[in-house]
């Protein structure tokens, strides 16, 4: 379990300490304060795939922009270079040891700003230029991990990304297995939810877990499978199986983040848990992340209702399992944050005091 982390040049994050992680973390607090640059540098911090950052990428629409990577360092200042310490308990069973690991950003000084339109990139691409971002994570025990992804312009209408894993032992790995953490963002379920059903379908006893979380959503709701490689939803007295993509934002939103759940990942960071939620499946959601094992959640929410539901449900609770960040902007434009226990949090929401100013 991660205990704490400080975040250094990141965004618009110039020095940030976070510390007293507990099971469930929400960040809290006004618009464009870096409740979102927050969830993505601890992210970054425990992910082990290219195909992990690719996510933060995919959330911000950034694939095509000229600032692609210049965006993760402050002030675009590529001689600052972006750092995240964590220090966390190990697993259950060595729980008396502790662990630590750095991440440290860079990207090429050199790299010029390409002639890209946000309108359209393809008809605006300098073919000449490409971009390159180094993710390298040491943890303490004289082991090291490189990831490196780099964003080549084949064409005016095709972009290739190309990654690798370099480890300490001077070896290049394309790819890993499965994530031990899972991004969950407005859009996310057209690769998380894939990924997971792959893990979820073949096993009986987690496939009918899928099929009780859908029916809480709605009873008519009997089945998720692949046809083909297309997500599909069996509903009662319908014939034909309906695309997962033609239902609505908040049962693919309620499903993406049970799915990530069931396959068990070691942490699930979700932006802005309530859009597309309705009041019924907000209170179900967070009952089911409260009875998780083994697991740590990252959340950002500024939706009010969403707070005093929570506040309600573990105001039943006898053991402390939710901590609260309000993340705000100080009188110099710097990021801060202030942490407030499981017990203040219901004791505010219960006077009425406004947690988010």
């Amino acid at each position: 379990m991660l205990e704490n982390i400080q975040i250094e040049n990141f965004r618009g994050i110039k020095n940030l300490f976070l510390n007293d992680f507990s099971k469930i973390n929400f960040f809290i607090g006004k618009a464009n304060t870096g409740k979102t640059s927050v969830l993505e540098a601890i992210y970054l911090s425990v992910a082990e795939r290219p195909e992990d950052i690719m996510e933060i990428l995919e959330m911000r629409n950034v694939i095509g922009d000229d600032d692609i990577f210049k965006g993760f360092f402050y002030d675009y200042g590529l001689s600052l270079k972006p750092t995240m310490k964590i220090n966390g308990k190990c697993n259950e069973e060595t729980k008396k040891e502790s662990f630590e690991m750095t991440l440290e950003l860079s990207c090429d000084q050199n790299l010029s700003r390409l002639n890209v339109s946000t309108e359209d990139f393809r008809q605006n691409i300098n073919l000449s230029g490409n971009s390159e971002l180094n993710l390298s994570y040491n943890y303490g025990n004289d082991e090291e991990k490189t990831i490196t992804i780099k964003r080549n312009f084949l064409n005016r209408r095709e972009i290739e990304f190309q990654n690798s894993i370099r480890s300490n032992k001077n070896e290049i790995m394309d790819g890993s297995p499965h994530s031990t953490a899972d991004f969950i963002y407005w859009n996310s379920f057209s690769h998380n939810l894939r990924e997971n059903l792959k893990i979820i379908l073949p096993n009986k006893e987690k496939k009918e877990k899928l099929r009780e979380i859908c029916q809480k959503f709605s009873k008519d709701m009997e089945e998720i499978y692949f046809v083909g490689n297309k997500i599909v939803v069996q509903q009662k007295n319908l014939e034909n199986a309906i695309n997962f993509k033609l239902l609505g934002e908040g049962f693919q939103r309620y499903i993406d983040m049970n799915s990530s759940i069931l396959t068990g990942k070691k942490y699930i960071f979700i932006d802005e848990i309530e859009n597309g939620l309705h009041f019924e499946s907000i209170e179900i959601l967070i009952k089911s992340i409260l009875d998780t094992d083994d697991m740590q959640f990252f959340i950002t929410t500024h939706n009010q209702e969403f707070l005093e539901k929570m506040s309600d449900i573990l105001n039943d609770l006898n053991e402390e399992k939710v901590s609260v960040f309000n993340v705000f902007k100080n009188k110099k434009d710097e990021v801060k944050a202030v942490r407030f226990s499981q017990k203040q949090l219901c004791f505010n929401i219960e006077n009425e005091n406004e947690l988010r100013d």
